[in-house]
């Protein structure tokens, strides 16, 4: 069997592009399981948290699994729930998710989900008018083992409540700052609510 590892799938292998890693029916179930486990670890630790938000810019609306206020801040996670091996290729906006253990010579291509992370990123400084106290956070909350280049990337749940009270290098926020943009992304995620349906054709219309 031969190494996985961050380059391009090995020749004679079955490549597939998929809007996120084994999207389907069961594996979106998986993924709203891990944003659950997520959602619990944010309320224990007690921080002020949303969770399925919607937000619009100028590039349309954007859905975005969980916004922490933090004391420095806004953190922004992405959380994935993805099984097998993922791995980086050459281009850095692309993963390949590989089955290769249980003897399948298929790959899955993907987005980046740190890359489809800036563009929430986008749409909360948009929203909030802040910039740097806006911060990624990619939590993998499945069973996927990782090559160094993605583990570098990436927050395993388990390490979840270290990495958000984790001091950043930036200075904090003035509170009344910091309560200004959490009462705007109240506002705009209340107003939004109802928008997944849109948001879904807009998805769909974007990958015809």
């Amino acid at each position: 069997m031969q190494t996985l590892t961050d380059e391009a799938p090995s020749a004679g292998a079955v490549i597939e592009e998929v809007e996120d890693a084994f999207d389907n029916e069961a594996a979106l179930k998986v993924g709203k399981e891990g944003e659950l486990r997520v959602d619990r670890i944010l309320n224990r630790v007690a921080m002020d948290h949303l969770t399925d938000v919607y937000l619009e810019d100028e590039r349309g609306l954007t859905q975005i699994d969980h916004i922490v206020k933090m004391p420095w801040g806004l953190g922004v996670i992405e959380t994935k729930t993805y099984g097998g091996f993922i791995s980086g290729t050459r281009n850095y906006q692309v993963w390949k998710q590989s089955f290769r253990l249980v003897g399948s010579n298929k790959y899955y291509l993907f987005q980046n989900p740190v890359c489809q992370n800036f563009r929430h990123l986008a749409a909360v400084r948009h929203v909030t008018s802040l910039k740097d106290h806006v911060s990624s956070l990619v939590v993998f909350a499945g069973s996927a083992h990782t090559s160094r280049r993605v583990h570098n990337q990436i927050v395993r749940i388990n390490y979840l409540k270290t990495a958000i009270r984790q001091r950043p290098t930036i200075d904090y926020l003035p509170d009344w700052k910091r309560d200004a943009a959490w009462d705007a992304l109240k506002r705009h995620a209340y107003a939004n609510s109802g928008r997944s349906a849109e948001h879904r054709e807009q998805l769909k219309r974007r990958a015809q």
